[in-house]
C-alpha cells in the first residue's frame, strides 16, 4: 500500500497538534490519521493514532465499502457502514497511545476519485474533528 494523506489533529499544550510537533504522548485530546491505498485501489487502510480519548467515530464511509479487517487496539467497534457509513470505538476508560486500523474492500466499480472521511475523537468532554481523504487516483 501506498500512503495517500496524514492529518494530524488535536489541541492543548504538549499535544500533538496540527503543526506536528508537541509530544506523541501527552495526556491532551490527540488524533493522527494516515489513509493508505492497494496499487490495485480495492482496498484503502485507515490508520489512527490518538491519545487521552474514550471514543473514535470514523463517518461518511461509503455504505458500499466494507471493513475487511480491524484492528480496534482494545476497544469495542460498532460497524453501521452497510446502515449508516459509520464505525465507531469506545474504550471504558480513557485510551492512551492507542493505533487501531481499518481495511475497506472496494467494489470493483470504484476506479479512481477523492473520499471524504470525518474522523473524531472524544473524551466525553472534549472532542476534536478533522476530514481525511482516500485518494484512489484516477
Amino acid at each position: 500500500m501506498s500512503t495517500k494523506n496524514t492529518l494530524n489533529v488535536g489541541y492543548g499544550a504538549g499535544g500533538y497538534g496540527e503543526d506536528g510537533y508537541g509530544s506523541p504522548f501527552s495526556d491532551e485530546l490527540a488524533l493522527k490519521a494516515t489513509t493508505a491505498v492497494q496499487d490495485s485501489a480495492t482496498e484503502a487502510q485507515l490508520s489512527l493514532w490518538a491519545t487521552a480519548l474514550d471514543q473514535i467515530t470514523v463517518t461518511d464511509i461509503w455504505t458500499d465499502w466494507v471493513v475487511a479487517d480491524s484492528q480496534t487496539a482494545g476497544g469495542v467497534s460498532t460497524d453501521t457502514t452497510e446502515e449508516a457509513g459509520t464505525i465507531s470505538l469506545d474504550w471504558t476508560e480513557i485510551a492512551t497511545d492507542v493505533e487501531p486500523t481499518f481495511t475497506f474492500a472496494l467494489p470493483d466499480r470504484y476506479v479512481g476519485g477523492e473520499y471524504a472521511l470525518v474522523v473524531s475523537g472524544s473524551d466525553g468532554t472534549e472532542s476534536v474533528t478533522q476530514t481525511v481523504t482516500i485518494d484512489l487516483g484516477g
